[in-house]
């Protein structure tokens, strides 16, 4: 342990909850329990890693991740909010992967550890100019659960779209399958075309495609043999992208070969939300991992 290091619950059967350093300025937690073992970062309030016991680890972490102020961190579930891709003169997708987030609370049970972070924004970006509260709610078991409220306390309606953006560890995209998007329409970001449906083999980057599809989906892997299920609630599409080996090459935070471990498939509303004042919103998933049989 760090002197930067402190135990903040300990308990012989459950378990215990570090706080600790990523990097000088950089709070987070570890979380070691019966059910499972996770790390979050304050900054960003961004999960990094949760591996239910006798499982893989289910998230993908770059090892050449930056723990930088002003920059996101490659890997776990980034938080893309108020808006997801581009905004001309702003951050890419929001602010808050690059902002600190506020630790709660945390609540430690039988079953596993709750996890309370909120962020304040308060006239964030000239192109957001509102007050609001994100909450976000963090359980890590044998399964794992994420909801993000947003609170409008501003005078006016605000608008917003985003993901939750997960990086899925994986024994290769070449072994990973999506089939509960194959009969889903999708816009191809790499060529701007419409495709009506497409049965996919594999995972293989590049890929950059956004589902009209609000459907639970399944992460299928079968040379780990495991399916990867993720619930969603209160989002409309679905992400999946792979960057792809040339475009990899020329990303600085992604380790040497650190595409072909991983695979992000991000419940996400890309469209324009209202949230009206003294109204909250919520984003959710659900994420669980079983055994393919048979």
């Amino acid at each position: 342990m760090t002197k930067k290091s402190k135990v903040i619950y300990s308990d012989l059967i459950l378990g215990s909850v570090t706080q600790f350093e990523l990097a000088d300025g950089f709070p987070a937690l570890e979380i070691d329990h019966v059910a499972c073992q996770a790390k979050v970062s304050f900054y960003g309030g961004q999960v990094l890693a949760w591996q239910p016991t006798d499982e893989k680890e289910v998230f993908w972490l770059s090892d050449d991740a930056l723990y930088e102020q002003g920059k996101a961190i490659r890997g776990g579930i980034p938080l893309c909010w108020p808006w997801f891709g581009p905004l001309e003169g702003t951050i890419q997708h929001g602010f808050v992967r690059q902002a600190l987030w506020q630790f709660e609370r945390l609540e430690v049970s039988d079953e596993g550890v709750s996890v309370v972070l909120t962020f304040e924004a308060n006239n964030q970006d000239e192109k957001w100019p509102y007050l609001a509260k994100v909450e976000q709610r963090l359980f890590f078991g044998k399964t794992f659960e994420q909801t993000l409220t947003i609170h409008n306390h501003s005078d006016n309606a605000f608008e917003y779209n985003g993901a939750l953006h997960s990086y899925f560890n994986v024994s290769s995209p070449v072994y990973v399958t999506t089939p509960l998007l194959n009969e889903s329409a999708f816009i191809d970001k790499l060529t701007g075309k419409k495709v009506n449906s497409l049965v996919r083999t594999n995972s293989v980057g590049p890929i950059d495609t956004v589902y009209s599809n609000n459907k639970p989906q399944q992460l299928v892997d079968k040379e780990w043999q495991r399916i990867i299920h993720i619930t969603n609630q209160h989002t409309d599409n679905w992400v999946l992208w792979n960057p792809g080996t040339d475009t990899a090459k020329l990303m600085n935070d992604v380790h040497n070969g650190g595409e072909q471990q991983f695979v992000c498939l991000e419940a996400a509303s890309v469209n324009n939300k209202t949230v009206l004042p003294n109204q909250a919103v919520t984003m959710k998933q659900t994420i669980e991992v079983t055994t393919i049989t048979g």
